[in-house]
């Protein structure tokens, strides 16, 4: 394990806004600023968490969590979702966890047919509304759209998506063509500059 904040067994790609955190040991200085993304654009709210089938008879549902830790999704209470370019506000009134799934009722969702109706709607909060980081650790959402260059200067592209593998997770890098490079700290990445917008990596351009 190359990264004490990569855990878990799950392979499939995660959702773009999954809200995972990275530490760092970044002291690098910055490279050439036309490397980076802008900064200061608006930030897009943060999908935490899909509804999926109801649970039981009395307006429970099945949430799917995207935060890490799941439970983390427990601790907001004012949500909104969206499903098929509809959006809605959520007001949570119970929660518990069950396993990896968060069991969740709604404000004025008293049984199995309204929960049912909510199935598959995404939930998100606004940015502002995530918990603090620690110095040098980041959000997955953070790290989206992000500039890679290499410690020679060399830009790879943009950061497209994260894959959370059983022994570190990756970063699915689109450029001239895609790469796919394990966000290992401090072994590959050696930097993450999320104001001025890049990553700065020790990976061979022609791999």
């Amino acid at each position: 394990m190359w990264n004490g904040w990569t855990t878990g067994s799950a392979s499939a790609p995660r959702p773009a806004t999954e809200w995972r955190r990275y530490s760092s040991s970044a002291a690098r200085p910055p490279l050439p600023s036309e490397t980076g993304a802008p900064s200061g654009a608006p930030q897009q709210p943060v999908v935490i968490g899909r509804i999926g089938a109801p649970h039981g008879l009395r307006g429970w549902s099945q949430v799917w969590s995207y935060t890490d830790p799941p439970q983390g999704l427990l601790g907001y209470t004012s949500l909104v979702g969206t499903r098929g370019g509809k959006t809605r506000s959520f007001s949570i009134v119970e929660g518990r966890m069950q396993g990896e799934r968060a069991m969740l009722r709604f404000a004025g969702v008293d049984d199995r047919d309204a929960a049912a109706a909510l199935t598959g709607y995404d939930l998100s909060v606004e940015r502002a509304a995530l918990a603090p980081t620690p110095p040098g650790s980041y959000y997955w959402h953070d790290l989206l759209g992000l500039a890679v260059i290499t410690v020679d200067g060399i830009a790879l592209g943009r950061v497209q998506q994260l894959i959370q593998t059983g022994v570190h997770d990756v970063l699915v890098v689109q450029g001239e063509r895609e790469r796919l490079i394990p966000f290992a700290l401090p072994q590959v990445v050696k930097k993450v500059d999320i104001d001025s917008g890049y990553i700065e990596v020790d990976w061979d351009a022609e791999y």
